[in-house]
């Protein structure tokens, strides 16, 4: 059973941030309100029967760059105001997420970073479809931007996978709607459901709007995007078997490869190729 709510302070820690909360517990930033430090942990419902598995499959995992690692060890136990959780220490994650960048600055810039970023997001989905596992609910909250200087323009760690997302703190819900992709009624299925998901988050990435499943080409067209990303991300989105990427494997090679150029006759949109300067205080 999925956890309906974090408490605002579990044992020794204050709970700053839920990133996402899953079947088998919740991804959280917390700060130690007795020494002041700040850590990420993934607490574990120890009422749910099937942690154990994910928290092996997770240790699996987090050998990918792209992905959240987690501390060596067994998992530790902290009481709560009204039940026990379990937590795991994960690596210290520095920066933001996806959504709360485009909510700031209003889409991904430049161009090019964006580009990137999604090709690394890619690269993460697919190592874990490689291990079998689907992330299920990709979304931009899922997206996290790690910085390791102030001048980074920040790496990819993305969130979630094999957890089975299942639902998103209020604040983020309303400001995203996930891509719903094809029907995943196979396991197949839910890793093409992953790179339709990805696909849309593309487009937001893109454009800072949330992609219209009626005419998805709309908002980046009106964004001045370069025909063949347009394609790529277009592509990524469709339910159609024949037309979409066959793996987010294939989605991370067109990323690399695709042609930035802007349309003929058309120059660049400066709004898409600068990053956007932030209001002075």
């Amino acid at each position: 059973m999925a956890f309906s709510s974090v408490p605002s302070q579990i044992g020794p820690f204050r709970v700053c941030d839920v990133l996402c909360t899953t079947l088998a517990g919740a991804l959280v930033r917390v700060e130690d309100v007795q020494g002041g430090g700040r850590q990420t942990l993934m607490l574990l419902d120890p009422d749910e029967a099937g942690w154990p598995a994910r928290l092996r499959q997770q240790h699996r995992l987090s050998s990918h760059p792209r992905l959240c690692r987690l501390a060596p060890g067994g998992p530790g136990r902290l009481e709560g105001a009204d039940r026990a959780y379990y937590y795991v220490g994960t690596e210290p994650l520095c920066g933001w997420t996806v959504l709360d960048e485009v909510a700031r600055e209003g889409r991904i810039a430049p161009l090019e970073r964006a580009v990137r970023l999604g090709a690394e997001a890619a690269e993460a989905l697919a190592h874990a479809h490689q291990q079998g596992l689907a992330h299920g609910h990709l979304e931009p909250g899922c997206l996290f931007i790690q910085t390791y200087a102030e001048e980074d323009e920040g790496h990819i760690k993305l969130l979630g996978v094999g957890l089975q997302v299942v639902a998103r703190p209020a604040s983020r819900a309303a400001r995203y709607r996930p891509w719903p992709g094809p029907v995943a009624r196979s396991h197949r299925a839910r890793f093409a459901q992953d790179v339709a998901a990805l696909g849309g988050v593309l487009s937001y990435m893109i454009t800072g709007q949330v992609p219209d499943h009626r005419d998805p080409a709309r908002a980046l067209q009106a964004a001045c995007t370069p025909p063949a990303l347009m394609e790529v991300v277009l592509r990524a989105m469709s339910t159609a078997p024949r037309r979409r990427f066959a793996s987010a494997a294939a989605l991370h090679q067109a990323l690399l490869e695709v042609d930035l150029s802007p349309p003929a006759g058309r120059p660049r949109a400066p709004s898409l190729w600068q990053p956007r300067q932030r209001a002075q205080a």
